[in-house]
């Protein structure tokens, strides 16, 4: 198949694994309107706009041929070149970007044998084999045509991933090691004594605290409740007893000196 000549061949008319020229046709239509009103009109270049191209880069100084801002476009992208067909005649034809400019009316043909050509390859490739030999190719056009193949929907179906992709693996998942207590040591983390030594070391202290204050004779023995703090009750007993007098400073004074 000879990408230059633009022509349909009659077996890629009838291909199941290929867009029909009816699919296409509505594929191209609604590429053009989704465009912008301004770029429909150069997006793609028919048959008729060609001819007018050629006829005013062979007489740049025809004024008769559309506008003036459309011959000065026409010089501006296109150049006429000599290019040789299938059949080995030589024609002018309209070239840019040193590529000869794809006919919209060929373009069916152009992009189903490039398809063929780079086997239902995805856009990249069909592009890349379409750009070899052509230009003013869109390349939103050329997404829209793969999409829209029958033999690469059914490659993108979800079937068919299922077969060829391999099984997803699920993430690793680190876990902290888990801890396990001998069995002579206790369940407690902060190091403290089993269950049966807490409650024998609270049956050791005592519930109450002896105080013995000296000074007095004989020495008393003062018991003071464990929720009462030492601090405060002791103390007062303490200097109460201390500034009694003893007996012996009764036997030793007279009784007038004690209390004078």
């Amino acid at each position: 198949m000879n990408l230059y000549s633009g022509a349909v061949p009659a077996a890629l008319t009838h291909d199941s694994q290929l867009p029909t020229l009816r699919e296409f046709d509505v594929l191209l239509n609604d590429y053009v309107m989704s465009l912008s009103e301004k770029k429909r009109d150069k997006a793609l270049i028919g048959q008729v706009r060609y001819n007018n191209i050629s006829a005013v880069l062979r007489d740049p100084k025809c004024t008769t041929i559309e506008s003036a801002q459309f011959r000065f476009w026409a010089k501006k992208m296109f150049v006429l070149d000599f290019q040789e067909d299938e059949n080995g005649r030589t024609s002018q034809v309209v070239m840019h970007e040193n590529k000869p400019v794809a006919i919209r009316e060929q373009l069916f043909g152009i992009l189903t044998t490039a398809h063929i050509q780079c086997q239902h390859g995805g856009r990249d490739k069909t592009s890349s084999q379409v750009r070899q030999f052509y230009s003013w190719v869109p390349k939103e056009l050329i997404a829209r045509f793969v999409r829209g193949c029958p033999s690469c929907m059914a490659r993108r179906s979800p079937q068919s991933i299922r077969r060829t992709s391999p099984p997803r693996r699920s993430p690793l998942r680190r876990t902290p090691p888990r801890v396990v207590p001998h069995a002579d040591t206790p369940l407690d983390y902060h190091n403290s004594p089993p269950p049966q030594q807490q409650q024998q070391q609270q049956q050791i202290q005592p519930s109450a605290q002896t105080v013995v204050v000296v000074g007095g004779s004989p020495p008393l023995h003062h018991q003071v409740p464990a929720h009462v703090p030492q601090q405060h009750a002791p103390q007062q007993e303490y200097h109460h007893f201390q500034n009694m007098p003893s007996q012996n400073q009764h036997s030793s004074q007279p009784f007038a000196a004690q209390w004078a």
